[in-house]
């Protein structure tokens, strides 16, 4: 395997997982397809790995089969978990919140925590809210906007619903 430019560390790891896969299918050679599918199921419900190890199993598999007895097995992926995204914490969103000293940075902070968008439809929606409201006015639409739960469809915004209480943000406005 060497000469198949494969590291040291690759060769072991190789070795060590055939050699398991060789004892559980009591063959070295010509085994079927079922047999292989029988050992991919048996590693994640008995020995309870997760699908990136079944895959590079079948992986490993895959290549012993292409390199050492000259046939192709298609083998399908387990699909793997994906994990769940980090979101920030009340206490943490809070502090940024208290750092930021301009209103219509905390609104659109407040936008995408609260209704989900992402950074380019606040921005957008901000660059609406710039354009159709006068100056003296802005400090009322911005605290009307923070109450709205807005989404985007398209090219269009729409209100959904109102929140009845007001945040201690709009308060201080």
């Amino acid at each position: 395997m060497k000469g198949l430019g494969l590291t040291d560390s690759t060769i072991k790891t190789y070795l060590c997982i055939l050699e398991s896969f060789f004892k559980h299918t009591r063959k070295v050679r010509n085994f079927t397809y079922q047999e292989i599918s029988d050992y991919l199921d048996y590693l994640i419900v008995v020995k309870n790995n997760k699908a990136r190890s079944r895959n590079l199993v079948a992986k490993i598999i895959r290549f012993y089969c292409r390199e050492f007895e000259g046939r192709e097995i298609e083998i399908k992926k387990a699909k793997e978990d994906k994990p769940i995204p980090k979101i920030c914490e009340d206490k943490d969103f809070s502090k940024i919140l208290s750092v930021t000293p301009n209103i219509k940075h905390k609104l659109c902070l407040q936008l995408m925590r609260y209704s989900g968008l992402r950074r380019w439809e606040v921005i957008r929606i901000m660059k609406i809210l710039s354009v159709r409201v006068p100056k003296k006015s802005l400090l009322r639409t911005l605290a009307v906007a923070m109450r709205l739960e807005v989404s985007f469809i398209g090219q269009l915004f729409y209100r959904r619903s109102f929140r009845r209480t007001r945040s201690p943000q709009l308060q201080l406005l």
